[in-house]
């Protein structure tokens, strides 16, 4: 039977990188030897420490080499789409600022920010003002092991989301049920299976419209100082009261039949969001739903009665009892032994290797692991925001493999996270493959390959191997190949699988001594053309493999 009970023993290689390549967007070898002498229990107690500082508090416009997140700028009107979409490629600048902070954290903080950002879906596309994004996933990653119920809070009242889903024009006048549908479906509790004519089983429709009356009256606020919320130091949202039903809402037996009395001031109306959400969080499906979302993000696809059984039911009341802090939760999942495939479940699926990566990870997984130096914002702006991450990420990367980084394609999030059956083979589809298995390519030649144009940075494959620290000896080619391959691939592949990398593909033939002869010229002349080519030709074939899809 699947079980949660904890795994109390060293990790050793293969479990150490498992854990990290599930927990973390920063994936080194030098990080998997590291947790491969720990327990699940010292190792996460590392992974889920307090995250390093940003290496960059805002993002750099490359126009003027300066900072602008927190410089005042011309404030517009939110429901002016033409001022809302000004400085677009600034809206571009915040995501490849956030993909560098997510590769350079060595906790589970921005894994656990992405997977609330798949939780409460927003777009940077077309969506409020380029620092209204900013101030999103600064609130994400501040309650990346937090408290999820506080943090719904938080997110209604997020100006990002307030525009995204329409909660800015959400009067009693005319009600808007937009963010308040979405909120049941799909951050919180869940629909259930349809037993009725508007019954979800977890709520009605009659509730969304309640529940639309509750967030009357809460809109979307300029970035002033009177509008910075004292928990997080951000900027949040604002409530009137002129706007706000203030009714009392009454809920369907879904939720107790119970009635939310209406507020009577501006303050009361965050008494009322309260109450609000105490109801739907006193919910023991809306735990099991995270739950659910939680174990296909970190462990797998696949939830039977089994899974529901044995692991998701008792996760959940360790969240609910914890008061939805997320902490607990992940500490308990992580450890245990289902998630190292030890348990008796381990026979019927394979959970390591039983994930296909995100190009997120593909690509943080690649620059990480062998060390790619992107441009610095701050020295080489134009490199890093133009060339690296408006050209490559956004322009070639992201677009050709069907994934924008915080913008998914709706507000259910990537198909890979909502969509069943297929789940994260969404991520693995004809239209998206080739630049996946182009990617070792594309780095070890600073060259876009599909779409032109240069990366702005590039993979040195000489450097990487000739770090002790990361091929313990670099004139044995069986011990680059091999070393490579136990790394890079979740499960080590079978002798014939390593012949044809060593023979076929890095020797291309020729003896390991005849690789042993040209290393020991290189180490002496410093002339790489005879051993970059095939170190190259070796990366390339072990980043396009199947095997390295796969974490």
């Amino acid at each position: 039977m699947a079980s949660l009970t904890p795994k109390t023993s060293v990790l050793g290689k293969r479990l150490a990188a498992h854990l990290l390549r599930r927990t973390c967007f920063n994936y080194t070898k030098q990080r998997v030897d590291e947790l491969a002498t720990k327990t699940p229990n010292q190792a996460l107690n590392e992974l889920m420490a307090a995250p390093p500082p940003l290496q960059l508090t805002e993002p750099i416009d490359p126009e003027t080499g300066r900072p602008w997140i927190n410089t005042p700028e011309t404030i517009c009107d939110p429901d002016d789409l033409d001022c809302l979409s000004s400085g677009f490629s600034k809206k571009i600048y915040v995501m490849g600022y956030w993909f560098n902070e997510l590769i350079h954290d060595n906790t589970i903080n921005m894994k656990m920010a992405f997977f609330l950002h798949t939780n409460f879906s927003t777009s940077w596309l077309n969506t409020g003002r380029n620092e209204n994004s900013f101030d999103h996933h600064q609130l994400l990653r501040q309650f990346a092991l937090g408290n999820f119920k506080t943090l719904t809070k938080k997110i209604t009242l997020d100006n990002l989301m307030l525009l995204y889903l329409n909660n800015h024009q959400n009067r009693k006048q005319a009600p808007n049920e937009n963010y308040a549908r979405e909120l049941l479906e799909l951050f919180t509790i869940g629909k259930g299976p349809q037993i009725g004519d508007g019954d979800y089983t977890n709520y009605t429709e009659d509730d969304v419209k309640e529940a639309a009356r509750v967030l009357t009256g809460f809109l979307y606020a300029n970035r002033e100082a009177q509008y910075i919320d004292s928990d997080t130091g951000l900027y949040a949202g604002r409530s009137a009261l002129s706007l706000h039903d203030t009714g009392d809402k009454t809920f369907s037996s879904a939720f107790n039949n119970t009635v939310i009395t209406g507020a009577t001031s501006k303050a009361d109306m965050y008494r009322e969001l309260d109450d609000f959400l105490d109801m739907i969080f006193d919910q023991v499906e809306t735990a099991r739903h995270i739950c659910r979302k939680l174990y296909r993000h970190f462990v797998h696809a696949d939830i039977n009665d089994e899974i529901e059984r044995d692991i998701i039911i008792p996760l959940a009341n360790t969240f609910k009892n914890n008061n939805y802090e997320l902490a607990p939760v992940m500490a308990r999942l992580l450890k245990s032994q289902h998630f190292y495939n030890e348990d008796d479940y381990g026979s019927t699926i394979q959970v390591i290797g039983g994930m296909i990566k995100s190009p997120l990870e593909i690509l943080a997984h690649t620059i990480r692991f062998f060390d790619v130096q992107l441009p610095d914002q701050q020295t080489d702006s134009n490199a890093f925001y133009k060339t690296f991450t408006s050209g490559f990420l956004r322009n070639t990367f992201f677009d050709l493999t069907g994934f924008m980084l915080n913008a998914p394609d709706t507000v259910a999030s990537y198909p890979a996270y909502h969509q069943a059956p297929q789940w994260d083979c969404n991520w693995f589809i004809s239209s998206t493959i080739i630049p996946r298995y182009k990617v070792g390519q594309m780095f070890t030649t600073n060259r876009r390959v599909l779409t032109g144009g240069t990366l702005g940075t590039q993979l040195d494959s000489i450097a990487y191997i000739q770090n002790p620290a990361n091929i313990s000896n670099a004139e044995d080619a069986t011990v680059v190949v091999e070393e490579m391959m136990e790394y890079l691939f979740p499960e080590y592949p079978s002798p014939d699988r390593v012949e044809f990398f060593l023979n076929d593909i890095f020797l291309e033939g020729l003896s390991v001594f005849n690789w042993k002869f040209e290393w020991i010229k290189y180490l002496d002349t410093n002339n790489d053309s005879d051993v970059r080519i095939p170190t190259d030709a070796l990366i390339v074939a072990l980043l396009g493999t199947p095997e390295f899809q796969l974490m």
